[in-house]
């Protein structure tokens, strides 16, 4: 069975935007998109879904997200100012208060409102990996979710890239056509040089995507930035 949806708008990727515009989907591949007069005549047996005064759009993209930590919404409004606070009361909460079904539910509460924003695909930094792939999967959102690796201390640094090696072998066997596991040394904070040459290797042999958190606070500029010890601390 086709259906078209028809909007006042249709933009698609690699033409000019369509005014009273359709587009075409029988089960869940898009076969066809024009203007609703065209497609009507094409699929006269579709059953007509008319949106309105809306527009038609591709999926969004979200480069960066975290859906294991759906759940603290709120939870972390009152340290937003002070990185550090904010950073050990996320992590104290996500590793003392969250089990792995707790994380599950968390992560498919963010693909869910993905969804529901147009946010098709997401780049997802996840220390609980194995549930956002889960998550992404019972959606039915496309995305890659980059196993997180902590080590600031270089004497760590092949064991902690032999458990994050680990944690891949696991999570490639929740791969599928849309869903994908990268890696993530998580920032210039908190993974030592050493495990951070030691993953880039490992990604490059293994082809696998690789993400890492840059500066992004005021606190991490001044931690990070060229112009350190210039930035006043927020």
């Amino acid at each position: 069975m086709t259906t078209l949806y028809c909007a006042r708008w249709v933009l698609p990727i690699s033409s000019e935007p369509i005014a009273a515009g359709a587009i075409a989907v029988a089960g869940e591949r898009l076969v066809a998109i024009g203007s609703q007069a065209t497609l009507k005549k094409e699929f006269p047996q579709a059953t007509i879904r008319d949106l309105g005064e809306s527009a038609i759009i591709p999926g969004l993209i979200n480069a960066h997200s975290h859906l294991e930590l759906t759940a603290m919404r709120g939870f972390l409004e009152n340290e937003e100012t002070d990185f550090f606070a904010w950073l050990r009361k996320l992590t104290s909460a996500r590793l003392e208060r969250m089990s792995e079904d707790d994380l599950h539910v968390s992560a498919a509460w963010g693909a869910g409102e993905a969804a529901r924003a147009g946010v098709t695909c997401v780049a997802d930094a996840s220390d609980a990996a194995a549930q956002s792939m889960q998550a992404l999967r019972d959606v039915g959102l496309r995305g890659i979710v980059f196993q997180e690796s902590f080590g600031p201390d270089p004497r760590w640094a092949r064991e902690n890239l032999d458990k994050l090696q680990e944690k891949v072998a696991r999570l490639r066997s929740l791969e599928n056509a849309l869903v994908k596991v990268g890696v993530s040394p998580h920032a210039p904070y908190t993974v030592c040089a050493p495990q951070l040459e030691l993953i880039a290797k490992f990604s490059l042999t293994e082809n696998l995507p690789l993400m890492m958190h840059a500066a992004e606070t005021r606190q991490e500029v001044y931690l990070c930035g060229p112009a350190a010890g210039h930035l006043p601390m927020a």
